[in-house]
């Protein structure tokens, strides 16, 4: 080991420290690890037994086998279709509106959009979609796909280690990145997951390998074989994570759930050509759902509507027009009010039962005078959504608010541009020259989205006022 010098203060000093000074500036007996009892880690490893053969190879190869189904086309909720082009999002086939009417896949009693994808043998049913951010699992698979007649892929690939930030060096000298703290993760209501799911990472992340695989957008993917070759020379025959029992109690992962309830199948994956970039305006029409427990009935504020492109809050534009009121009524005498009136963009939703065949409850939208002793006042919403949905269904409004809102989406799908390599005759050397700069694919539409609505404090009917 080196050697090291210690040099002490003035012993005078208020504060003594010590100093160690390197005199042997060699690293070789350090890097050799010496070990006082080599004996006793063949006993720790005889312990733990790793002398059993077992977790001890590492894959080398792998083999894996694939077929693609594209998707066709879309059929929307009115039993209408339309041409699939993976180059659009699907947001766009979904959200677009048609001649300034609802969109074909929106349920206006549900709040949300539904429709089906089409591939040969099967469909991809989209339902209860609101979030505007459409992916892989909003779907659920109704049929066979029939993969019968595609092409199929073969790979031979190299598997490489999974890693992570802060994960444990797998060599002896190594350092690890000591940016990481994993004394600082934050864990949300003492979710032992959490825990167990660092600790995890840290004693078994070594062994966890990846194959990057690339997929066409908007493709139904069926994983054919998978095998992998290990340093000793085995070879082991991988079938997908999925949950294949029953009653569905076990574990899958990136299965495609079955619309009639049977088990997933593990080795199929759809990758939707779902937008990663656009731009969104601001809430163009914003209508807030609450519940109103003391009446039994539900409200819909209507926040906000468009007017000529533009987006108008109709709270101020309320607030305006009651300080018009207020100043023309100055200087009268005292007016004596029996009770307040609901404000206009408050329509109220009262409980009916659908038909007399059925016991289901829904909430159709009424008018303020037939809440019992509230004054009349006209019901005008000047938006669309309040409009369109003149029934919801109860189980939508929960009891926390809800908002439905409008807004417009742009995404630009590229430049289609063209150029050609030609040489110039002056310097003999050979360039590329842009001939025809093209124009911008740009797509916009209007879309509609669901989402946690603001709190808003239900208006105090005043009795008995003098103003």
């Amino acid at each position: 080991m080196s050697e090291y010098t210690l040099i002490y203060e003035d012993a005078s000093s208020i504060y003594q420290k010590i100093y160690t000074d390197r005199t042997d500036e060699t690293k070789t007996e350090s890097l050799k690890a010496k070990v006082k009892d080599p004996l006793w880690f063949i006993s720790r490893q005889w312990q733990f037994g790793e002398f059993l053969a077992e977790s001890c190879g590492y894959p080398v190869k792998m083999e894996l086998s694939y077929s693609e189904l594209p998707i066709l086309a879309v059929r929307h909720k009115d039993n209408t279709t339309q041409p699939f082009d993976a180059a659009k999002p699907m947001e766009w086939y979904i959200e677009n509106e048609i001649n300034g009417q609802k969109p074909a896949d929106w349920d206006d009693r549900r709040l949300e959009h539904n429709c089906d994808l089409e591939c040969p043998g099967a469909k991809l049913h989209a339902d209860e979609y609101y979030s505007g951010d459409l992916d892989w699992y909003d779907f659920v698979l109704e049929g066979n796909p029939d993969f019968a007649g595609r092409p199929v892929t073969k790979l031979n690939v190299i598997p490489t280690n999974a890693v992570y930030r802060g994960m444990p060096a797998i060599r002896y000298w190594a350092f690890e990145d000591g940016n990481v703290n994993f004394k600082s993760i934050i864990r949300e209501d003492e979710n032992v997951l959490t825990t167990m799911l660092t600790i995890f990472s840290q004693l078994f992340g070594e062994d966890w390998y990846m194959v990057p695989l690339e997929q066409n957008t908007g493709t139904l993917r069926k994983i054919l074989s998978l095998s992998v070759h290990d340093n000793f020379d085995n070879t082991f025959e991988i079938g997908p994570v999925a949950d294949a029992s029953a009653d569905s109690s076990l574990w899958s992962m990136f299965a495609l759930s079955k619309k009639n309830g049977s088990p997933p199948d593990g080795s199929l994956f759809f990758l939707p050509n779902a937008i990663s970039h656009l731009l969104e305006s601001e809430d163009m029409e914003e209508v807030t759902f609450l519940r109103d427990e003391m009446m039994n009935m539900a409200w819909a504020v209507e926040n906000r509507y468009e007017r000529d492109g533009k987006a108008i809050d109709r709270n101020d534009e309320l607030a305006m027009m009651e300080r018009q009121t207020a100043a023309i009524k100055k200087g009268d005498l005292p007016l004596y009010t029996e009770m307040g009136e609901v404000p206009e963009n408050w329509v109220p939703y009262f409980p009916v039962a659908l038909g007399t065949q059925t016991a289901q409850m829904v909430l159709k939208c009424g008018k303020a005078a037939e809440v019992p002793g509230v004054p009349y006042h006209p019901t005008n919403p000047k938006g669309k959504i309040i409009k369109e949905s003149s029934l919801v269904n109860e189980e939508e409004i929960p009891a926390t608010p809800i908002s439905v809102v409008r807004k417009y989406n742009l995404v630009n799908l590229g430049r289609n541009e063209k150029w050609v390599l030609e040489k110039d005759n002056a310097t003999g050397k050979w360039g590329v020259r842009r001939t025809d700069a093209g124009t911008a694919n740009l797509l916009l539409w209007s879309s509609r989205e669901k989402k946690v609505g603001k709190k808003v404090p239900l208006k105090d009917l005043n009795f008995d006022t003098v103003e």
